[in-house]
């Protein structure tokens, strides 16, 4: 990192920008109207039957967001602005649909059926959070964009009900799509999160039809079109981009790194910001790492704002990947000792760069690049 530093400095030194680029700020948080972790009783219930819950962060910290998650979360990005007067403006990249699972287990796992996220407050009696969300768009706290109708890849999770695999059927019991199974090794495949993967073609028709009905709802429930996607754990290939571009997303959210799936053997891409696709998209490639859930006595804020220094000396912004686990501590109470972190990594920002400007994904997509 030193030497990395030192290189940029050297190389400033030298070379006179025909401009001063400016310090642009995107926070950019997964996973948003997605189940998770369903209560404190199922977690409970999962650990005693051997599941290793308790070792998984997001397990353990992420569930479908309450209002009490939203009102403090907002209550931080409020209490900053940037130069220009603007909050800090979080990036929802929001998930439209979850499984019914009611539907699904009359059915005998044969069909699957879906619930839009409004369908799915009001039944558990949290309209409150849909006036809190429109509140926090008016007051420029928000925006959201598309990550996917649901976090799940459908046809795998409902081929492993069908076939009786016993972590789904468990987490079922639950109203959850995804436990942490006992197994020596795990990932979004084996937990049915990766939905943008294709691998053969009724995972093609399920997406044709998965994304223009997720992109229709998010434009129903947001009353706009999302300009920006995030493929779910950052696993997609050009089929999934021919796709989005053909219901009108026009860039894509990324990390370092895309995975391509490919049979059982995966394939894998680095992406960098503003390249384009070959239909004409173009990548916004995250630089900064900021998950304070996932890890303990590990100094987030000091590792961020490094990152966020190469950024600006490199002249792009700071595309900073915080996911929704970070914001709930509605599940887990002591989970908010992160949003305190969050607090005080915004307090440190303005306070070394105070010519700052935060911005949303596609805020920034659609006006500078």
């Amino acid at each position: 990192m030193r030497e990395l530093l030192a290189t940029i400095s050297r190389v400033k030194q030298n070379f006179h920008f025909p401009f001063k680029f400016e310090k642009i700020v995107i926070f950019e948080s997964d996973d948003w109207g997605s189940i998770r972790m369903q209560s404190k009783e199922a977690f409970e219930s999962l650990k005693k039957k051997g599941y290793p819950v308790d070792k998984c962060s997001f397990n353990t910290n992420d569930s479908l967001e309450q209002s009490s998650d939203i009102v403090k979360l907002f209550e931080v990005l409020s209490s900053y602005r940037d130069c220009e007067g603007n909050h800090p403006k979080m990036t929802m990249n929001f998930v439209t649909h979850n499984p019914d699972f009611k539907k699904i287990k009359e059915s005998g796992f044969h069909n699957y059926y879906d619930e839009d996220f409004t369908t799915l407050v009001k039944r558990r009696g949290d309209e409150e959070i849909l006036d809190l969300y429109d509140k926090g768009l008016k007051q420029g706290l928000v925006k959201f964009q598309f990550h996917a109708k649901e976090h799940i890849h459908v046809n795998n999770w409902m081929q492993s009900l069908r076939n009786g695999y016993e972590p789904s059927l468990d987490a079922f019991e639950h109203e959850m799509f995804s436990v942490y199974p006992n197994l020596e090794r795990t990932n979004c495949k084996t937990e049915f999160l990766d939905a943008y993967a294709v691998n053969n073609e009724d995972d093609k028709k399920y997406l044709e039809k998965a994304i223009k009905s997720g992109l229709d709802t998010f434009q129903r429930i947001w009353g706009y079109k999302s300009a920006t996607v995030i493929p779910c754990c950052y696993i997609w290939d050009d089929f999934v981009e021919y796709l989005l571009k053909e219901n009108g997303v026009r860039f894509i959210q990324s990390g370092y790194v895309q995975t391509i799936p490919s049979g059982e053997i995966y394939k894998y891409k680095k992406n960098k910001l503003n390249q384009v696709t070959k239909y004409n998209q173009k990548y916004l490639v995250r630089n900064v790492n900021f998950e304070p859930s996932t890890k303990d006595n590990f100094g987030w804020v000091a590792n961020a704002l490094k990152e966020i220094t190469i950024a600006f000396a490199l002249g792009k912004p700071a595309i900073v990947s915080s996911h929704r686990l970070n914001f709930i501590s509605s599940l887990n109470s002591s989970n908010e000792k992160s949003l305190i972190i969050f607090n005080e990594l915004l307090r440190e920002i303005l306070k070394k760069w105070p010519d700052v400007k935060f911005m949303s994904s596609d805020e920034y997509a659609l006006k500078k690049i």
